[in-house]
């Protein structure tokens, strides 16, 4: 905890709130965003939080003075970052949003880090402990149990495909979130690992 203090400069108790916060943010979100769907259409509604984004963000940088385009040395990352973590990401799982209840779409969904860890294998060919993996065969059962194939009418092409579209964005999220990570380190791009996004990962969990 002393080393989460280190990074994050906040105290242990502090950290925990923010985190609190941010489920119950994250967690009410999701409903009020299955209305918005009732209203108009994902993509349209997709194109309109991106943009609701860059009209708030912008004229906040420039306010502040600071450039609206990253440093090149950081550009490509960020870009792979846009690219996953957030064009696709954010489409799939609104798409499948639109089809497949809240609770069980929030849950597809946040299911990143089992995907993370087959992939970090891959991409970084990190060596995990039998204790992690122990974890990460756990977390894919409780995933397998959950979604229960059972109770997927998969003779319904919305049904299963809405499913898999929100497993798919898991899937987005964590290529985004590894590849990044890995560029940044490749590039030397003043990437601190102290702070980088694997490293929190490792320290709030």
């Amino acid at each position: 905890m002393g080393e989460l203090k280190a990074v994050t400069g906040v105290t242990p108790r502090l950290a925990y709130l923010y985190l609190g916060v941010m489920v119950a943010t994250w967690a009410t979100n999701w409903p009020l965003m299955r209305l918005a769907l009732a209203h108009a259409q994902p993509m349209v509604f997709v194109s309109l939080r991106m943009a609701g984004s860059i009209a708030i963000i912008a004229p906040v940088l420039a306010v502040l003075r600071r450039p609206l385009l990253p440093v090149p040395r950081e550009r490509f990352a960020l870009f792979w970052v846009g690219l996953f973590q957030v064009t696709g990401f954010v489409v799939f799982s609104i798409v499948g949003l639109a089809i497949v209840a809240p609770g069980r779409a929030i849950v597809l969904a946040y299911t990143m880090p089992l995907w993370a860890i087959p992939l970090g294998l891959v991409l970084s060919r990190e060596v995990l402990s039998p204790s992690k993996l122990a974890g990460a065969a756990v977390g894919f059962a409780g995933l397998v149990v959950f979604m229960n194939p059972a109770l997927v009418d998969w003779t319904d092409v919305r049904e299963a495909a809405g499913n898999l579209l929100l497993l798919l964005a898991a899937i987005c999220w964590a290529v985004g979130f590894l590849g990044a990570d890995l560029l940044a380190t490749r590039s030397g791009s003043g990437h601190d690992r102290r702070t980088s996004p694997r490293r929190r990962a490792r320290l709030v969990g």
